[in-house]
């Protein structure tokens, strides 16, 4: 053979020969920690002190190889030099875990295995002859990396077998009882990815504690995290196992208030994973926690609290318990929702939650960011039990929202009977007006046609002479539509005395039309009549053919009716109403009910309200 070729041989011998010597340190070091025999006699006391510097530092994980390092260069594997020798002398449990140097002399990788053990990063330990070995130190990986994969899916199986003979034996083999399971195992199940053996065990909340205890005896670390950074405590929360619970929470209760990736604590994990059908152990897992000292205001990011969630499971212990250890009732989450306002988004509302929160303090008007109050939500849930609730707790029902819409006004336009009068009740304004259009309750309850609403809100006092910014009444826009429908709606206005003259410039800004021409200009015979009987002046114009309206052209008889109306003398007591309704104008129905307590006739009092023009009875 060339002095060229036998030089990189000699010296990928002489490599080969100083990691064997290291592995013979290493795992008479291994040995000794578990009070095994020593395979064979040091041979450099100063080895061995170098190795256990070395291995201080990484007591806490320990690791085996399942696959045998094959040399790949024929040459190499089929010449047994004397530090192949050395390999051999080594028992076959520990040959298999033999460090491979990553790093070699330029032009001799190929004479050694890929798969190394050291990663060729951070730190360069010094061996016999001066030949360097590059590997990790300093991170808890470093034996973990010496774990083979067959090792680690025994052991995986025998903790999903609970056996703890074979998880000792796994244990004694070198399987760190601290380390992750991935991808790479070949039994690995659905939602395992990331775990260890801890959080695997936590996870049953059947026969799980001697599991979990056994693993705490092998030296398992009850505060090492999964990758998505839950602790034990999390997983054993997030699955109701109380007795791991118990066991975590006695063992180290520094776990209680720790969070993970998504800044979620154990409190957090057990009431979002919160099952109705497990609800007794989740109730019991949440009250272990909140005893234990769990903090119930530590949110993540988005400033959801515990109490956020445990508004949506619809249980009102589970609210009990965190309102009684603390928990802040108006916390306001990223959303701007506190957890009242959140009880009441839920698709269905759970009323004995909301009376908690409510009598712990609750703020009743805070608002999300659209400014809904709770006396909002419960309107538009059409929920009167949390109406009342919310305004004997100081609720405001005149407070609006972005758009100034008031609870009250939500309730007229939902048509909401039973809602208007206890929002009265408890100092709903029964005039608002909405700000930009001038428009007043009744005018919006007009608008929607609601008979019923119209005389409710006429029976609470509503006022009839309110007008938009265009100058119209309720009357006008009851007026303002075709056909005979508004007719109900005209009469109520009617008895409540309306004005007759006003002028609304809504269909014409240069020409102000009244509430009977609006009706004229609609061609609507039956309410023009009704209008015109109740008091409503006619103009002259319309009393001729060639008056240029295209409602008289269109209906003569009507133009006849009107002009026999007008030339016939009315009856004296029909002008004298007419006069003092004219005089009395909004104070009419006050001025009425005091005649009424001074014992007039109840027939005067509703001739006086045209009750015989709007009754139920009566006829245009």
């Amino acid at each position: 053979m060339a002095p060229m070729e036998q030089e990189p041989k000699e010296k990928a011998e002489q490599a080969l020969q100083a990691a064997t010597e290291f592995a013979q340190i290493f795992y008479e070091y291994l040995d000794k920690k578990r009070n095994v025999a020593y395979v064979s006699s040091m041979e450099n006391k100063s080895q061995q002190t170098f190795a256990n510097d070395i291995l201080d530092g990484e007591q806490s994980k320990r690791g085996s190889c399942s696959e045998d390092p094959s040399p790949t260069d024929p040459e190499v594997s089929s010449s047994p030099s004397p530090a192949n020798n050395s390999i051999l002398s080594i028992p076959t449990s520990q040959r298999d875990c033999l460090p491979i140097p990553s790093s070699t002399p330029s032009g001799y990788s190929n004479m050694f295995s890929e798969k190394t053990i050291f990663d060729a990063k951070d730190d360069t330990f010094s061996v016999k002859n001066n030949y360097t070995m590059q590997g990790t130190s300093g991170t808890n990986d470093m034996f973990d990396r010496l774990r083979s994969k067959s090792g680690i899916e025994a052991f995986y199986q025998a903790l999903l077998d609970k056996d703890t003979g074979r998880i000792l034996e796994c244990v004694k083999q070198g399987v760190s009882v601290n380390v992750i399971f991935d991808d790479e195992l070949s039994n690995l199940q659905p939602g395992h990815k990331g775990l260890r053996a801890l959080h695997i065990a936590a996870q049953r909340a059947k026969d799980s504690l001697p599991v979990m205890q056994y693993l705490v005896d092998l030296g398992a670390d009850v505060r090492l995290r999964s990758r998505s950074g839950d602790t034990p405590l999390h997983t054993a929360a997030k699955h109701a196992s109380i007795s791991v619970i118990k066991f975590l929470l006695h063992f180290c209760p520094d776990l209680k208030d720790c969070t993970n990736n998504q800044q979620l604590t154990a409190l957090m994990k057990a009431i979002f994973k919160y099952e109705f059908a497990w609800r007794g152990r989740y109730q019991e897992s949440v009250k272990l926690l909140l005893e234990a000292g769990c903090n119930p205001n530590i949110n993540p990011v988005s400033g959801i609290s515990p109490l956020h969630l445990a508004v949506q499971k619809h249980d009102k212990i589970l609210v009990q318990m965190l309102v009684d250890h603390g928990a802040d009732v108006n916390a306001m989450c990223k959303q701007g929702t506190s957890p009242l306002l959140q009880g009441l988004l839920c698709k269905q509302v759970h009323e004995e939650s909301l009376r908690i929160l409510v009598a712990a303090k609750a703020d009743v008007n805070i608002h999300t960011v659209t400014g809904l109050s709770a006396l909002h939500l419960a309107v538009t849930r059409c929920d009167k039990e949390c109406v009342e609730d919310f305004l004997r707790a100081g609720a405001d029902p005149n407070m609006p929202d972005t758009k100034l819409v008031t609870p009250l006004w939500r309730a007229v336009e939902e048509n909401n009977a039973r809602l208007v009068p206890l929002l009265v009740q408890y100092g709903g304004n029964i005039n608002y007006v909405l700000p930009s259009q001038q428009l007043s309750l009744l005018s919006r309850a007009v608008q929607e046609q609601s008979v019923n609403m119209t005389g409710l809100l006429l029976q609470l006092g509503a006022s009839v002479r309110m007008a938009t910014v265009r100058g119209e009444t309720p009357l006008t826009i009851a007026v303002d539509r075709p056909g005979d429908a508004c007719i109900p709606i005209v009469k109520l206005l009617l008895g409540a005395n309306s004005d007759l003259d006003s002028l609304s410039y809504a269909r014409n800004p240069l020409e102000p039309l009244t509430p009977v021409q609006v009706a004229f200009e609609h061609g609507n015979a039956e309410v023009v009549r009704l209008l015109i009987r109740a008091g409503c002046r006619v103009p002259m114009s319309w009393m001729y053919q060639h008056s240029t309206l295209p409602v008289i052209k269109s209906k003569p008889e009507l133009l006849a009716w009107i002009v026999k109306y007008v030339s016939e003398v009315p009856p004296l007591t029909h002008l004298t109403r007419l006069m003092l309704r004219r005089y009395l104008g909004s104070d009419l129905l006050e001025a009425v009910q005091e005649l009424k307590r001074n014992e007039i006739p109840e027939k005067i009092a509703d001739f006086l309200l045209l009750k015989d023009l709007t009754g139920p009875t009566s006829s245009s």
